[in-house]
Order: structure tokens, then sequence, then C-alpha cells
């Protein structure tokens, strides 16, 4: 080749972990030998952690217009998403005489919808992409609502995954998932969980304030965006049977209040309230290194998902810093915890509450402390990582990726 593939990396959000992976992502790209293009909202460029000094041109996208606009459809979003981007290319292309010979979507959950047609992106993009897909669908069972599901939607549903245009997707846990793909095609990927394990340079104030409001009880953390199904009525009623002597509860993040209903609401305003709470809420955005001290300082990190199959970089953060988990059986969460030995399951979160006895602290205490733990983090840091992700995206994607930019010469 003459040239460096052209690799663009597209992202509509600008919150939450969204930063971080276009950060990691751009890295890695730029460590095997791409030029890179970030179309997304300025919001995220400005909201992301150090590049390391890999060269990354940013094209401003913004997509608040689209995606604020409550009154529209899923589908019809996802096409307008489409379309827009395809709109951003085709000027920036001009303006620099080249166009990407290769697009990866590091959220492509906002592009795809059930019935949208394959169509929405052939018209629009112009070179194969591969799609990192946080939720991607279950396959269908077989209760009435799934039979009914197969037949009236027969040759419908996902039907953009047949799209030419689409080559790779990506996931972050294969487990299930082979119905995505027909006869190999798109191929699927499985990429690392990772997570950046910086602190900052000096304790930050939350946690000297954290500390204090223990007073020397153990830490159990929630950490993240705060949303109901990150099992917070699971949490909420551990807090209130735990022994008020041994645990403190702690929750950082930004709160998504419309997930909350009525019962979690006064649960939390009655754990929060008096000189004697149990629960200490603040209610922000935390930048990645904040969460980390954070995570740190706990002595119990809270991952008990309420049916969520899917995967959470909160692995990523408790085993960098030797803090065992807590989670239900269900899914990645469950799967990689009892696999790499990284802390509690219980079969559900309604029974997240049961643990909560005297002399569990002592238990988690001693769990912390044990050699197979502490090697179970190492390999799971080891094994999910920007690094992790380099070797894979190496092995299994820039041969695509040579090619794509080898047919555009």
């Amino acid at each position: 080749m003459s040239r460096r593939p052209l690799v663009c990396l597209v992202d509509p959000h600008d919150n939450g972990h969204h930063p971080m992976y276009a950060a990691i992502y751009a890295t890695a790209f730029a460590a095997l030998g791409g030029d890179v293009w970030l179309v997304a909202p300025g919001t995220l460029h400005r909201a992301m952690p150090s590049l390391g000094g890999a060269a990354v041109s940013v094209v401003p996208w913004d997509t608040a217009p689209i995606l604020s606009d409550s009154g529209v459809p899923a589908d019809e979003k996802a096409m307008r998403l489409w379309r827009s981007l395809g709109e951003v290319l085709d000027v920036n292309a001009r303006a620099v005489k080249r166009y990407p010979d290769y697009l990866v979507h590091l959220f492509i959950d906002s592009f795809i919808t059930e019935l949208m047609p394959s169509s929405a992106i052939d018209a629009h993009v112009h070179c194969p992409f591969a799609g990192l897909w946080f939720k991607p669908p279950r396959p269908l069972g077989w209760t009435a609502r799934d039979v009914a599901k197969r037949v009236v939607r027969w040759g419908r549903r996902y039907a953009s995954l047949r799209s030419a245009r689409w080559d790779t997707i990506l996931l972050l846990d294969t487990t299930g998932y082979g119905h995505l793909a027909r006869g190999g095609q798109p191929r699927i990927v499985g990429v690392p969980e990772f997570s950046v394990p910086s602190l900052p340079a000096v304790e930050p104030a939350i946690v000297k304030e954290i500390r204090e409001h223990a007073a020397g009880r153990r830490v159990c953390s929630l950490v993240g965006s705060l949303e109901g199904r990150k099992g917070v009525r699971a949490f909420l009623r551990s807090a209130a049977v735990a022994p008020k002597d041994e645990w403190f509860f702690v929750m950082a993040g930004k709160v998504v209040w419309d997930t909350f209903d009525a019962e979690m609401r006064e649960t939390l305003e009655r754990l929060r309230s008096g000189t004697d709470g149990r629960v200490y809420l603040v209610d922000r955005w935390f930048d990645d290194e904040t969460l980390n001290a954070i995570v740190a300082a706990s002595g119990l990190l809270h991952a008990c998902y309420e049916r969520w199959p899917y995967s959470s970089n909160m692995l990523c953060k408790a085993a960098a810093f030797r803090v065992p988990v807590i989670v239900a059986d269900e899914g990645y969460l469950g799967r990689k915890a009892v696999e790499y030995g990284l802390g509690f399951t219980v079969p559900e979160g309604g029974q997240m509450p049961g643990r909560f006895v005297t002399g569990f602290v002592a238990e988690v205490a001693s769990f912390g402390a044990r050699q197979a733990f502490l090697e179970g983090c190492s390999k799971y840091v080891a094994d999910n990582s920007p690094d992790a992700l380099v070797s894979t995206l190496r092995q299994d994607l820039w041969g695509s990726i040579v090619a794509a930019a080898v047919q555009r010469l």
C-alpha cells in the first residue's frame, strides 16, 4: 500500500463510557498504523481522556437534534442518524479529498432497530464497517409471543444485518449470539472490555468525604450511571438490612431519576436522612480517575444488575483495584465473576440483601486477601485491557481494514 488505511470512528453520544471508548479505540487504531477520524459531537472529544500522542482528526457531528426528538419512532431516528452521518462523511471527504476506507461504529445500538431495512445503510455510507453492539438482540424463544413474532416478521427482523456494507459485528460477549450471522456474514468478533485504570495524583475530596461518613465501616459502592436496571432496588434493600456498624453504602454517579419508582425514591430518602444515614449519594457525572478512586476506596463493588445479560466494565474497575464484586448469576457478569474468582454471586438481585448478615464483612475482607482472588484480578485485567484490544483488533479486524483500503486505491 502507498498510504495508511483511514479508519473512521463513529459515536453519536458524548457521556458515560463513550469518551473513554472513543479515546481507547482511537489510540488502538493509530497504534496499528491507521489514520483516524472521529466523527462525534464536539462535547465527546472534549471529554475524552488523553490520547497519548495519537493523531486523530475530529469531525464534529451535531447529533443532539436527532437523539433528543422524543416524538420520532426508533426506526426513523436510526435512519436519520445514517442519513446525517452520510452527509457529514461526504462533506468532509470532499474537503480533504479522501473517503474513509472503513467505519467502526462505537455504539451501533443507536443505528440499528429490529425492522430497519438494509437500504437505510447502503444509501448513505460507501465503505465497509464494523459495529460495536453493547446490547445485541437475544435469540427468539418459543413462547406464543416469540412464535407470533417469527411468523409476522419473517424475513424482516434485523434485515439491516444483510447490508453488504456490514463486515463485522463486534461483541463484548459472544456467548449465545451466533444467530446474528447467517452463513458467517457479518462476521462476529469478540472484543475485550476495558477501562481507564489511572487514579488522580491527589485523593479527590469526594473520597475523603466517603471515608469520614463511613467512619471505619466497610464501603459497598454503586458507581457510574445510577439507573434502576443496575440493581438499585437490591442495593437499597441491602443498605436497609445490613449491620449498620459494619457497612456503609455509597451511590456515586448521575442518577437517572425516571428509572426510580416511588418505592425506590422513598427508600433512598429514608436511608439518606438524619445524622446516622446508611447511604451516601452524590448525583453527578465523575471523570474516570475520580470514579476509580471511589472504587479503590471501597470494600465491595455492587454490580448486581437486574436481568442484565450484557457486559459491564465495572469488572475491569473492580479487578484493577482488587475490590471484590457482588453480582447476579445471570449473563456475562455472573460467568466472569465465577470464571476469574472476582467476588460473590447470588441467584438474582432480590436475594442480595440476604448476604448482608453479621459476619459478611469479615468474609468479604478475607476473600479480598486471598491469593486466588488477587491472581484472578490480574488475569482479568490482562485479558480485558487496552493492550488486549490492540491485539484483538490486529488479529481479527485489521486484515479486513487493510483489504478495504487496497480496494480503494
